[in-house]
């Protein structure tokens, strides 16, 4: 499980007054880079920029990889994130299963398929795009 802190430093990241553009968090098992950033995605056809978080890095202590930190901070992620895109930029190929299976879309380059992909909260869940926090 992620700890309480890093959660904590996720949801201050995330709503932190002025918006912080980009920010390193983590724990002692863990690490990840995170940025707001606007993005040029496909979404039902049609090209428009969106606003995102990306969860740009991780960097889990060896004696913790393998057990479910991505995954469980992907699904934290998608649950906290009040932006209309979550974005998980090069995630390592073994992982992009794990994103499709949780509604995340390949993110197409005028090179092809990237090992980038995105999950359009707006759209998928209802969420609205507010950026104030809950609480």
């Amino acid at each position: 499980m992620i700890s309480q802190s890093l959660q904590d430093s996720i949801h201050r990241f995330i709503y932190a007054p002025g918006q912080l553009r980009s920010e390193w968090l983590g724990d002692d098992v863990m690490s990840i880079y995170m940025r707001r950033s606007r993005r040029a995605l496909t979404v039902n056809g049609e090209m428009k920029m969106w606003e995102a978080i990306d969860f740009a890095t991780i960097d889990v202590d060896p004696d913790h990889r393998g057990k479910g930190l991505f995954t469980q901070t992907v699904d934290h992620l998608l649950k906290v994130n009040p932006l209309p895109v979550l974005y998980v930029e090069n995630a390592a190929e073994f992982l992009l299963p794990c994103l499709a299976r949780r509604g995340f879309i390949p993110h197409l380059t005028l090179l092809g398929i990237s090992s980038s992909m995105y999950h359009v909260t707006a759209i998928n869940t209802g969420c609205d795009t507010k950026t104030s926090s809950p609480n």
